[in-house]
């Protein structure tokens, strides 16, 4: 049976206060490495943060659209205190909107569908809320797996013979061309590589705009393959946000293993060169966030061959 009230919002913005403080120490927690980038952070935190929000709409029995609606708006509203107080930037909340608005849209929905129920939910309810939602962010650990790694492989067909592309491939020249897509809002991408010799081993690095990576050749077969070992990495990105954050997902939800160049040769004066990142993702939904993943490689890789492709061009022989 419904609780009688008096249908004010002031009577029910208590809970979505709750929510909003519960999104606030999950995205907090998170940013300092106490918490893990992981189901309960990405899924039930917007949810829970939706689930409040569906009390804030007035009326005793609101439409589910005005539920689902304050639940948007209550989401956006924790992304701008993560922006405010520093604990996110601008290109990862981004990258987490369309999962986060859709399972805060759920949150909304659900509690729409509680309000029929309940004016206000029960004492009992918030509290394991409140108990229930810190202590899986605290237990969640999603570990990457480094045995089984994804790999991503990009190709470009290059009007040169496979000697003149392998003398570009192993140590390239500056890019000069600005970045397109995705590299445009901050990812970091790659500006140039240089090869050479420590103790008798082989090392190319490949110099990206917040670093370089460091990367044990491991195998030298010219002028067909070239692989190597990734051994350090820099920043995934720069971040947009007012203030110098370094949250740790810039340095491990992303971590690339291992690199190769294959070059094929065509038969009628053309090389097929393939490039393939072997890369473990260190947060979750892993499916969700390959989808970032590839592409962000994808447009790495072709940046990377479409130059090595236009220098062997100039000199094919």
């Amino acid at each position: 049976m419904r609780e009688a009230t008096d249908g004010s919002t002031g009577r029910r913005w208590p809970y979505a206060a709750l929510a909003l403080g519960l999104g606030l120490l999950a995205g907090a927690g998170a940013s300092v490495g106490a918490f893990a980038y992981g189901w309960s952070l990405f899924l039930l935190t917007p949810l829970a943060v939706g689930l409040g929000a569906a009390w804030l709409p007035a009326g005793p029995d609101p439409g589910l659209r005005a539920c689902i609606g304050a639940a948007f708006k209550l989401n956006a509203a924790l992304c701008l205190l993560f922006l405010a107080f520093g604990i996110e930037g601008l290109i990862c909340i981004a990258m987490a909107l369309p999962l986060a608005g859709t399972m805060g849209a759920l949150g909304g929905l659900l509690g729409g569908l509680l309000r029929r129920r309940w004016e206000r939910p029960p004492r009992s309810s918030l509290f394991t809320v409140m108990l229930v939602m810190p202590l899986l962010l605290a237990w969640e650990r999603p570990v990457a797996d480094p045995a089984t790694p994804i790999a991503v492989t990009t190709s470009v067909i290059v009007r040169a013979t496979p000697a003149a592309v392998w003398r570009e491939t192993v140590d390239f020249a500056p890019i000069t061309a600005p970045p397109r897509g995705l590299l445009r809002s901050g990812i970091a991408y790659p500006t140039h590589a240089v090869l050479h010799r420590v103790g008798g081993r082989l090392i190319r690095e490949c110099h990206f705009t917040t670093g370089a990576f460091i990367e044990p050749v491991t195998a030298w077969e010219p002028p067909t393959r070239l692989a190597f070992d990734v051994a350090s990495q820099p920043p995934s990105m720069r971040e947009l946000s007012p203030w110098p954050i370094h949250p740790p997902h810039l340095d491990n939800l992303l971590r690339s293993r291992r690199g190769e160049f294959r070059l094929t040769d065509l038969g009628d004066g053309t090389t097929r060169l393939d490039g393939t990142t072997w890369y473990t993702i260190e947060a979750a939904p892993a499916p969700y966030w390959r989808l970032w993943c590839d592409a962000i490689i994808h447009r790495i890789h072709a940046r990377v061959l479409e130059h090595i492709a236009a220098r062997a061009e100039l000199t094919p022989d």
